[in-house]
């Protein structure tokens, strides 16, 4: 998430939605809802680490000065709406995926902000939806752009609820599948759609439904690792790839380079199977 002060000023780089440093923190915050059973019941979803709840809460445990400065909490959307309007808003599909929103009522969770911190409500910018419009373009922007100030800036969305609508997955009994350093499958429904294991994200869409969605984050990753080892171009790869007989004779790469999210396994490593 993007941190910013008073001032409007970025406090410090980004945590990605992929850094799964903040697992413990993630497991406080479930445990003063009542675990995973007390979390999907609040909120509609586990609090992952890949979620910005436990990147707020590791912020605060390890960076107090940051934290201290800290006055509006927005996703890297956000942040551009801000920097174009100067506006602080966020978008209900971009919200659901903080584990800050339940998403059944679209409204920030207080038993879970207070969990982390009794002043966070106030730091958390106002909740919108993505046909809105955030604003029009700031002063100095526009000029800067060499545009005029009437400009409208949409909320927008984020890219597997804008993917959603690119493809057509804006009714039920459509499937979008969505490779690249992640991975994802999601589809739309006309009603929350909350997996009571929490590995399904319960999030809202950009048309004001929701997206049961699920995600692996281990995709081009590991492509990209192997052939930036075997110093590839993306030709080579996939002509070496061509070469391998389908199966690769019982070889198998489970490949949580960077940890995993589905499953749950912040910490997991890459094993290699059927090693000969």
């Amino acid at each position: 998430f993007v941190p910013l002060d008073k001032k409007g000023q970025v406090i410090r780089p980004a945590k990605l939605w992929c850094d799964t440093s903040t697992a413990d923190e993630c497991e406080e915050i479930m445990a003063k809802l009542g675990g995973l059973k007390g979390s999907v019941k609040e909120l509609g979803n586990a609090v992952l680490p890949g979620f910005t709840a436990g990147k707020i809460l590791w912020l605060k445990k390890n960076e107090p000065k940051n934290f201290r400065r800290l006055a509006k909490v927005l996703l890297p959307h956000d942040y551009l709406n801000f920097w174009l309007t100067g506006n602080t808003m966020m978008e209900f599909g971009d919200a659901s995926g903080t584990a800050l929103l339940n998403v059944r009522t679209r409204k920030w969770s207080k038993k879970t902000l207070k969990a982390i911190d009794a002043g966070l409500e106030a730091k958390l910018p106002k909740l919108i939806s993505s046909d809105q419009v955030a604003g029009t373009l700031q002063a100095a922007t526009a000029r800067r752009l060499g545009l005029h100030t009437d400009v409208l800036v949409s909320a927008g969305g984020g890219d597997n609820m804008m993917g959603a609508i690119g493809t057509g997955n804006t009714r039920p009994g459509v499937v979008t599948a969505s490779f690249g350093t992640s991975g994802t499958i999601y589809a739309c429904a006309g009603k929350p759609v909350v997996d009571p294991k929490g590995e399904i994200a319960a999030f809202c869409d950009s048309t004001n439904r929701w997206l049961p969605l699920l995600c692996t984050m281990n995709v081009t990753v590991a492509t990209e690792l192997i052939r930036k080892d075997f110093k590839w171009t993306h030709a080579q790869y996939e002509a070496a790839a061509r070469k391998a007989p389908a199966g690769s004779d019982g070889l198998l790469l489970l490949p949580y380079l960077e940890g995993e999210r589905t499953p749950n396994v912040p910490d997991g490593t890459g094993v290699y199977f059927g090693v000969r």
